[in-house]
This record gives C-alpha cells, sequence and structure tokens, in this order.
C-alpha cells in the first residue's frame, strides 16, 4: 500500500455535498464555460467580503500565480521570496525572465523579514510570503507581518500566500477587505486544493486592489475555471462546518504525529499546516530516513541536506510513517533479517490432524510421523503445500512442554519458525533488544536453533541451514520428500491472526516494532453494537510474516475475542490464513473434501455491490461459495474461514485470495468479526 505523503494533500475524499454538486454538473460537460468565470468570482468574492473586482481566480493557487507574475513583472525585473519556498515560485521567475532573488530562512524556519527588507532595490518588483510557510509549516501573526510591510515600497507588490491558512485561523489578521484597503500593494493568495482537499479540480483565487486585477485580467487563459469547478465551490463553501470539522481532525493528527516523531529523536519543527518540516543535523541521516520511508510504502518530500517535509496522513499511513522513522532511532531498531520457514502445532492426536489436512487441504505428508533426536519424546510429522509448511508435534512425555500447552489451550500454533542466516547473531541482536531467550543456539546436521518468545506461550525458533544442506530440513527429523504438487491451491501463509488480552496489544505492537523491527501497516477499531475490538497489523520487512493483533474493548464487552481469551486460556493464534492463487477453485474443491465453512447470511451479497463491483469472480460464485469480498487502494481481495473443529471452538483456518490488494481493506477485519459471530448466534439457537 503506497501513502502519499510529499504533495501536502487532504487525507480526506470529497465531501459528500461535493461529490453530489460535481455529479449533478456532469450533465452539462458538453457546454463551453463562462469566458471570464464571472459566476465564481462573484461566489469567491460574496464569501470573502469583497468586490469582485478585487477578485482573480485561476487552475489553483499556482495557475493564479503565474497569471500575477505575467501581468505585474518584466524580463529582468526582480522577485524577493524565501529559500526553501513552494517551488513553483522560482520556477514562474524564470518563466517571467525575471530575477529570482532567494533569501535564506531564518534559524527559526520562518520568513527573515529583515534580511528580506534589505535585498529590495529600485527592480525589485515582487515579494513573495508563504504564511503559512510552505515547506516549513512556520507562522507569522498579522502584526509582525505589517511591521513588514510598512518597509516595503508601494511600488513593490506583495504577494502573500495563504494556501494553508485555514489551519491557522488565530493569527490576528483582519477581514480581507481591511487589509486590501491599508494595504493597496497586497495581493492575499488562497487554494481551495488544501483544507477543501480539492486538488485535483485547480481551483485558486487571489485578492487584491482592483488596478492590480485589472492589469492581470488580460493575462488570463479564457474558459477556465469551468462549471465542474463553480459547482465545487459553491458547495464547499456551503458545507463550511464539515469543512472545518476535518481542518480539527487533520490538526489533531498533525500534533500527535510530531508528538510520536519527537519521542524517537526527530526534530520536527512546530507547524501549523497540514504537513511537518523533519530535519537533522546529519544530511546523510536524512537519505536513510527517505529510504526507510520507501522501505514501508510512504512517499515523501526530500529536501537535499536539509529535511524532509510530510503531509499529515490517515491513520495508517502516520502509523507507517512512525514505524519507518523508528527503525533508525539507533541501530537496535533496524529491521532483522528473518522470513517464515514453517509453523508448529501441537496437537493432542498427530494422526487425525495429518488426515484432516491431507484429505480436506490438499496437504502432502513431507514427513512421516517421526521421533525428534535432541527433543523430549514426542512424534513431529511435516506437511507442505507449494509455499506452505506445517509441523506438527504429539507429545509422548510429561516432561515435553507441548504436553503443558496442550493442557493450557488445547491444540494449536506453539511456534512461528523464522529462517535467518545466523541464528546465533540473530539471537543475540534480539535478546539485546529486549526479547526473552527460550534456548540458546544449537546445531543439529547442519542445522543452527534457537528461541526468543512471542506473545503468550508462543516463540520464534530462529532457524538456520548450513549451503548445501537440504531445503526444509528440520532439525532432529529425516529429510522430508518434496512437495508432488497438486493439492488445492494453497500457496503461502498469508498472515496469523491473533488475539491478546485487554492492555497487551500496544506491548505487543511496540514489542514487534522495537525488537523485530517490523512495521505497523494497518490500525482499526471495530465497533459491533456493544461488541467491539482494537486491531493492528504489523508485518516483516520481506512481507512474509504478518501478524494481525486484536485486543477486546474491554474484559466485560463479551464477543469472539473475550469468548477465545477464556476458552484458550490467554494470548494465542485464533487463525492462520492461507493465500490462494484462486479462491473459487480452492474453496470449492476444500468444500468437496469435506472442509465445513462459515456462510456468510444472505443480505451480505444483495448489499455487496453496494460496496465494490468484483473484479475476478462473480457475485454469484462469491454467493455460491459464500465467499466475503473487501477492496483496499490497491486492489480486491476475496477470503472466506472454516468453521473451527476445535474441542474448545478456539482455531480455524482462512482461505484468502488477494486480486492486487497489498494489505487488508478497511472491512477485513470486520468480515471475521461479523462472520465468527454468526456461527456463535447459530449456536446458542440451536442449543437454546
Amino acid at each position: 500500500m503506497r501513502h502519499l505523503l510529499a504533495q501536502n494533500e487532504n487525507p480526506f475524499g470529497p465531501l459528500p455535498s461535493v461529490r453530489a454538486a460535481l455529479m449533478r454538473a456532469i450533465d452539462g460537460l458538453n457546454r463551453y464555460p463562462e469566458f471570464r468565470p464571472a459566476s465564481l468570482t462573484r461566489t469567491i468574492a460574496d464569501w470573502q467580503g469583497v468586490q469582485p473586482g478585487e477578485v482573480l481566480v485561476g487552475t489553483g493557487s499556482a495557475g493564479v500565480a503565474h497569471d500575477l507574475f505575467r501581468g505585474l513583472l518584466s524580463p529582468g525585473d526582480r522577485v524577493i521570496h524565501s529559500d526553501p519556498c513552494f517551488d513553483v515560485y522560482p520556477m514562474l521567475c524564470a518563466m517571467a525572465q525575471a530575477e529570482a532573488v532567494a533569501v535564506p530562512l531564518g534559524e527559526d524556519a520562518r520568513h527573515d523579514l529583515t534580511a528580506m527588507a534589505e535585498r529590495i532595490d529600485e527592480r525589485t518588483r515582487l515579494i513573495v510570503l508563504c504564511n503559512p510557510h510552505n515547506p516549513t509549516g512556520t507562522v507569522y501573526t498579522w502584526d509582525e507581518l505589517t511591521a513588514f510591510f510598512a518597509l516595503v515600497p508601494s511600488s513593490v507588490v506583495i504577494l502573500l500566500d495563504e494556501a494553508y491558512v485555514d489551519f491557522a485561523p488565530d493569527l490576528g489578521a483582519p477581514e480581507v477587505a481591511t487589509r486590501l484597503a491599508d494595504w493597496p500593494n497586497l495581493v492575499v493568495l488562497r487554494t481551495f486544493s488544501k483544507s477543501h482537499g480539492l486538488a485535483a479540480l485547480r481551483i485558486g483565487y487571489a485578492m487584491a486592489d482592483a488596478g492590480i486585477v485589472e492589469r492581470v485580467t488580460p493575462h488570463q487563459v479564457p474558459y477556465t475555471p469551468g462549471q465542474l469547478q463553480l459547482a465545487a465551490v459553491r458547495a464547499a463553501i456551503a458545507a463550511d462546518d464539515e469543512v472545518r470539522q476535518r481542518i480539527r481532525l487533520i490538526s489533531h493528527q498533525r500534533d500527535r504525529l510530531r508528538q510520536r516523531l519527537t519521542a524517537l529523536g526527530w526534530s520536527v519543527t512546530p507547524s501549523r499546516t497540514n504537513f511537518l518540516w523533519i530535519t537533522t543535523g546529519d544530511p546523510a541521516r536524512l537519505d536513510l530516513a527517505r529510504a526507510a520511508l520507501e522501505r514501508y510504502g510512504v512517499a515523501a518530500r526530500l529536501y537535499p541536506g536539509r529535511a524532509i517535509r510530510l503531509a499529515v496522513g490517515d491513520q495508517v499511513a502516520n502509523d507507517a510513517v512512525v514505524t519507518a522513522l523508528s527503525t533508525l532511532k539507533n541501530e537496535s531498531t533496524m529491521p532483522v533479517d528473518v522470513t517464515l520457514d514453517h509453523i508448529e502445532l501441537y496437537v493432542e492426536d498427530i494422526a487425525s490432524q495429518i488426515d484432516r489436512l491431507t484429505t480436506g487441504y490438499g496437504f502432502d505428508l513431507l514427513i512421516p510421523p517421526s521421533p525428534r533426536a535432541g527433543y523430549e519424546e514426542q512424534l513431529s510429522a511435516l506437511l507442505g503445500q507449494d509455499g506452505i509448511r506445517v509441523l506438527l508435534t504429539q507429545p509422548l512425555s510429561p516432561a515435553h512442554p507441548g504436553t503443558g500447552y496442550l493442557r493450557r489451550h488445547g491444540d494449536g500454533v506453539a511456534d512461528i519458525v523464522l529462517r535467518v542466516a545466523d541464528a546465533g547473531a540473530t539471537y543475540t541482536e534480539l535478546v539485546e533488544r529486549g526479547a526473552d531467550g527460550l534456548s540458546r543456539p544449537v546445531e543439529h546436521a547442519g542445522c543452527v536453533a534457537a528461541t526468543v518468545s512471542a506473545f503468550g506461550d508462543i516463540g520464534h525458533t530462529l532457524l538456520e541451514r548450513a549451503p548445501g544442506v537440504p531445503e526444509g530440513r528440520i532439525p532432529g527429523l529425516p529429510d522430508p520428500l518434496p512437495v508432488r504438487g497438486g493439492g488445492v491451491g494453497l500457496r503461502t501463509i498469508d498472515h496469523f491472526a491473533i488475539c491478546l488480552p485487554l492492555g497487551e496489544l500496544d506491548k505487543t505492537v511496540r514489542r514487534y516494532n522495537e525488537v523485530f523491527g517490523f512495521s505497523t501497516i494497518f490500525s482499526e477499531r471495530i465497533e459491533i453494537g456493544a461488541l467491539g475490538m482494537d486491531s493492528t497489523v504489523v508485518q516483516n520487512a520481506d512481507r512474509t510474516v504478518t501478524f494481525t493483533l486484536i485486543e477486546p474493548l474491554s474484559v466485560n464487552s463479551g464477543g469472539q475475542i473475550v469468548t477465545f481469551l477464556a476458552d484458550h486460556g490467554g494470548a494465542g493464534v485464533q487463525h492462520v490464513a492461507f493465500d490462494s492463487r484462486d479462491i473459487v477453485v480452492t474453496v470449492g474443491t476444500m468444500a468437496e473434501r469435506g472442509v465445513p465453512f462459515l456462510r456468510a447470511p444472505e443480505v451480505y451479497f444483495d448489499r455487496l455491490l453496494d460496496r465494490l463491483t468484483p473484479m475476478r469472480h462473480s457475485v454469484r460464485q462469491l454467493q455460491d461459495l459464500h465467499l466475503l469480498a473487501d477492496q483496499d487502494h490497491d486492489g480486491q481481495l476475496y477470503q472466506i474461514f472454516t468453521r473451527s473443529e476445535h474441542p474448545r471452538g478456539t482455531f480455524f483456518y482462512e482461505v484468502i485470495e488477494r486480486a492486487k490488494a497489498r494489505t487488508f481493506g478497511s472491512n477485513n477485519v470486520r468480515a471475521l468479526y461479523e462472520a465468527v459471530e454468526l456461527q456463535n448466534n447459530s449456536a446458542r439457537e440451536s442449543t437454546g
């Protein structure tokens, strides 16, 4: 999933009323707009309390600025602006054949107004000020600005770019009409791209003395903006309360993101915009930060040797920023090079589990039940299908750790085994970072294995295979047979769903972020009536290990998470999700082989087309097999959950197909929640 934070865009889509207005305006697209945008000009003038003759409208603030430069400048004129500044201004200087005079910012990342005043000379025709400043987010009060205005000759136009002013409404500026009356050489430039979230429509406007407007208007392209822009502006102005609510939400997220990054040791300039300016004394560290952000799917704006500018995104994007930059907090938070090797389940009856997975799920038996050399008395068997490996272990001794596990939890995932290049070094590194070491590195037949704690009674064995060792070798067991192929179309383990007791979610997320260097991909709160849970998805660097970590909202909230924790006896893996290349074929085959699946209610499919249009499979195919569908920014996913055959009802499997979807859609976790609640309700009704 890509998080586009490089251009200071609003993370919200168009308001519903704006969307509706645009849809109505589409019917008139066969008609030319007004030669000059008189209706849009009057609308903005009435809104801002100025005269129509004091308003210029154009294609975004950049387009209006272009018109101003063309109308006010001659070749050889000088334009004073800050360095850095909104990067359109140096470009406009070049287009107008004007000389750009770039004045470095002060140490407080604000305009150096004193230095700018000192650079004014007889060739100066225009001074550009951004307030709030782009790209640093800093501000000046109106009193501070007018003290500077008094130093500027009346022959010099002051272009005050207020693209982000809605995020800083408390700077003490009077109404625009008063400003223009007091300062006839002032031009106030604004846009509908930022707080209103209409960047793609390119709607900008300037307010200035009528004499300035008259000079510039002949340089504007006719027939722009058009009726779509007019409809959007009118609807956006009418929805002012909703716009301001979004501004408050973005500002809150901005301040929270700044606090989180500051806690990681980053220098983040206080901002009054929808973006942050992140600096460091080490230019090379900026390059590392940019690379880290890219690894976690975040597009940011790098100012080489100076800073990184990041727009405030939605919660998922902001979490990705924090995770990415936390990897550079110090060396110990760099990602650990691990990949998923196999999972181990402790089971009470290995024969029945082998039968279930081979018959219903299409797994091959790669290692038949065998004693495991160097371990307590046990039988272990390895099953495989495509890239999935499942090790089943049945304890045969009371001293075996699996015996206690089974007594507490019943059958379930006990170890998520991670393949590493150097088990000894990785074990040492993880323990130094705070992991609990469960077993130190031990060599056996070309393999080295060590184990650290994960969550609850589950561990992570770190498995190293020396060069030349057969692929898939498990220490202490015979070498496995190759996978024969066929199967039912399961390919890899897509993710693990893990239930945690109340109060453990944040600690577990931090452990995987800080100890293992996993990234945070997704966070969501799901509430269905009185039921609910918080969910966070973490993932390793190569995306082979994905954990959906789930915590109930309260111990009294009821529902499947509280039930699982009680019946399972604490934290554990609720389900393992297998990826399929074609879920219709896979689930159809598994159902024919006797695998029981949860059934979605018919109303789910009646409403499905209101949410999305399935790309890979028809609604009829989904409905026939009771497959759920969802989508994210990149594509769609299809999923279904098996009915638990566990004696406690605590463990099951999921089958998922991703049609370009890279992560979870917003309803992915909700689909699981609702499906299992449906099963629980059906069970209660059948026994009631």
